[in-house]
């Protein structure tokens, strides 16, 4: 089946398209124009559809331009959600060959382990301010303690947070023997009484 596409009159008012010989629009009754330069017009729909395309970029462009400035203004504030991290330095010698990395000692894994599980404890208890991290040297070994008033055996054992201190003591199982972690655990700051915790050794 062929259709044969010819020229036709878009309505200048409703958009409608019309024969080459009608005067009139056969929608509105709108008088068209005369002449070939018109007879390729648009319908009156396509201005509203650039217009919107416009309106949508236009849009785009200011929200882009928002995010960028609030994203600028949180890098000067200092935000650790967007500020980028600093680069790795790697002594060189002047025999031009990279220096020998510093020896990982245990006071450094138990510094980073400090932090870790104070990142942890922050996390999973995101209710509570002021949370501290102890690292202390007991008998056979240090201890890290999370401490704040509302720690107790209690809410240790009977909420979430000794399954996830649990498990974070099995992922870095290997580390806390090297910093020679032999306890991990959390107590109030009130009194040893409310301490609770694991013992690894």
């Amino acid at each position: 089946m062929q259709t044969d596409i010819q020229p036709a009159w878009f309505c200048p008012l409703c958009g409608h398209q019309n024969q080459l010989s009608f005067k009139h629009c056969t929608e509105c009754g709108t008088m068209l124009p005369s002449g070939a330069a018109t007879s390729m017009q648009l319908p009156a729909t396509a201005s509203v559809k650039s217009k919107n395309y416009r309106l949508f970029w236009w849009l785009l462009s200011v929200c882009a331009l928002l995010f960028v400035g609030v994203m600028w203004a949180a890098t000067l504030r200092g935000d650790p959600a967007v500020t980028t991290a600093k680069p790795v330095v790697i002594p060189i010698l002047e025999s031009g060959k990279p220096a020998s990395t510093p020896e990982v000692t245990p006071e450094i894994v138990r510094e980073a382990l400090k932090i870790g599980y104070g990142t942890l404890l922050k996390t999973e208890e995101s209710h509570l301010n002021f949370i501290k991290i102890q690292l202390v040297k007991g008998k056979r070994g240090y201890e890290l303690y999370g401490v704040h008033s509302l720690f107790t055996q209690y809410a240790f054992d009977a909420g979430p947070l000794a399954g996830k201190v649990q498990d974070w003591i099995n992922l870095h199982r290997n580390e806390l023997s090297m910093a020679n972690i032999v306890r991990v655990g959390v107590k109030g700051d009130e009194s040893y009484a409310s301490s609770t915790w694991f013992d690894l050794k």
